[in-house]
Formats: structure tokens, C-alpha cells, sequence
């Protein structure tokens, strides 16, 4: 059986180091409990209405969703690696320029 080699972390940087100890110091605290029927109900008073799942790790994936905004907006920017596109034509056009005189 192949062993997994660990890759070296790289050391934060201060900034990271900072945005890293920010995202750990907001907390929220929620009442979870274990129903039989329902599985487990999580309360806070920043969640509209109890969330409920099956399992903790599904618990707080739903937490995480109820506590997102609302008017979440999503943007992209057109910076893209040299060879990278979204589709397969777009892939073979840009493959056909990057080697000049194949067909």
C-alpha cells in the first residue's frame, strides 16, 4: 500500500496570518440538540427557523448556507492561464494558434 507524502506547507504571510486569526475570532454559538425523528436541530437567534440534518457535518453545512446574505453577488474576472478555455471548440481554436502550421 503507497504511503501519502504530506507536501510542505508554505509559511503564511503576515496578511494571511491576519485574515486567518479575523475568521477565527467571529464566532457563532449554536444550541445544537439530538431528536430521534428529526435528527439533529441546531438553534441560534441569527437563523430565521431551527436547521435540521441528519448528520453534524450535514448541520453545519446547512447552517452555513442559512447564514449567507441574501443579495449575494457573484462576479468573475477574465484573467484566464495562457491554453485555458471553457469549452472544447474554444480549446482547439486556441491549441491551433499556439502551434503555427499544423492542421
Amino acid at each position: 500500500m503507497k504511503k501519502k507524502t504530506k507536501l510542505p506547507r508554505r509559511p503564511m504571510t503576515g496578511e494571511e496570518r491576519e485574515l486567518a486569526a479575523a475568521a477565527m475570532t467571529d464566532k457563532l454559538t449554536i444550541a445544537v440538540t439530538y431528536d430521534p425523528e428529526r435528527g439533529y436541530v441546531g438553534t441560534a437567534p441569527d437563523l430565521r427557523t431551527p436547521v435540521v440534518a441528519l448528520s453534524l457535518g450535514g448541520l453545519r453545512r446547512k447552517i452555513e448556507i442559512a447564514l449567507l446574505p441574501d443579495d449575494v453577488i457573484v462576479g468573475s474576472t477574465s484573467t484566464a492561464p495562457p491554453g485555458w478555455s471553457a469549452t472544447p471548440a474554444a480549446a482547439a481554436a486556441s491549441a491551433a494558434r499556439a502551434t503555427p502550421g499544423r492542421d
